[in-house]
């Protein structure tokens, strides 16, 4: 069974989940500190900026392994090897650049919604402070269902 990392915009009291991805994903791995079993916690800037540091900092090993992997494949070709054995060290190459390709690109993603969720809460701090607006926050919960109100705030946070 998977467990599930759920991710809500919260406004006055109302709670609207705006993502609900399955434990092996870029985005639930993220924000794996930060949830709660069961309850939900409030992410903040700080909070968002760090796990965008962290994973902007892998994305970047990623891209490098990736270039890595391709210099290989000019590599290879200079070997005294058989036809046969070149062809087959290529198609290992060739499968391992297309897994690293496919993190990276999870990877890309999961930044990219990091980012929308900083802009939300920077878009909400000038709402609040020009317009008189009530704040947007952003809270995220594991396996704490799509339904959830203030009473499934984490009493703690400091403790997660």
């Amino acid at each position: 069974m998977s467990e599930y990392t759920h991710i809500f915009l919260e406004k006055e009291g109302t709670f609207i989940e705006i993502s609900c991805t399955s434990r092996g994903s870029a985005i639930s791995e993220m924000f794996d500190d930060y949830a709660p079993w069961e309850k939900i916690r409030e992410i903040t800037h700080e909070d968002l900026q760090q796990i965008y540091r962290q994973y902007n900092d892998e994305l970047t090993k990623w891209k490098q392994n990736q270039k890595d992997l391709e210099e290989r494949i000019k590599v290879i070709a200079t070997f005294n090897n058989s036809v046969e054995e070149k062809l087959d060290a290529l198609h290992d190459i060739d499968m391992d650049i297309n897994e690293t390709k496919e993190t990276i690109d999870h990877l890309e993603h999961a930044l990219n919604t990091v980012t929308l969720l900083d802009d939300i809460l920077d878009s909400s701090e000038l709402n609040v402070k020009y317009e008189q607006m009530a704040p947007v926050h952003i809270y995220v919960g594991r396996e704490c269902g799509s339904k959830v109100t203030m009473d499934d705030i984490e009493g703690d946070a400091a403790t997660n």
